[in-house]
């Protein structure tokens, strides 16, 4: 294995960890239409069975994380990537709550960064007019 397929190997397994982290986390959850809207095996074989698209999902990350320890595991998690791309560009995962709460929580440290910001300007603003002050009374 090349040095680029080893990188891209490891970049592939690293997405598919983190996707499951963030299931996990509540970050990404499936929509309810991802509980409905079904889909055919990709096999091409007459006996594939139809299956929901978030049993899907599913079965490719247990898939993977069942080989992720054994010589199989880039096979498995290129299997799960595809699925995990497909069920995102069909709008099947989302935003969850947890997503949602730390955007909050980041909007609401941004905006309170930018009042100490502000605080910070004034008051430097008033000591660079106190200097100016101090060094035109040095001046005569």
């Amino acid at each position: 294995m090349t040095e680029n397929q080893t990188q891209s190997g490891s970049d592939l397994i690293q997405q598919v960890e983190t996707f499951i982290k963030r299931c996990h986390d509540l970050d990404y959850v499936f929509t309810p239409e991802s509980r409905e809207m079904i889909v055919q095996g990709s096999g091409g074989g007459f006996f594939e069975p139809k299956q929901l698209w978030a049993n899907k999902v599913a079965d490719a990350l247990s898939l993977y994380t069942l080989n992720k320890d054994n010589q199989y595991r880039l096979k498995y998690a290129q299997a799960a990537l595809g699925y995990i791309n497909k069920a995102i560009a069909a709008g099947l995962v989302t935003e969850g709550p947890a997503l949602v709460q730390k955007y909050r929580k980041a909007e609401a440290s941004i905006a309170e960064l930018r009042t100490k910001v502000d605080e910070l300007t004034a008051e430097n603003l008033f000591l660079k007019a106190k200097i100016d002050l101090m060094d035109q009374g040095r001046k005569f």
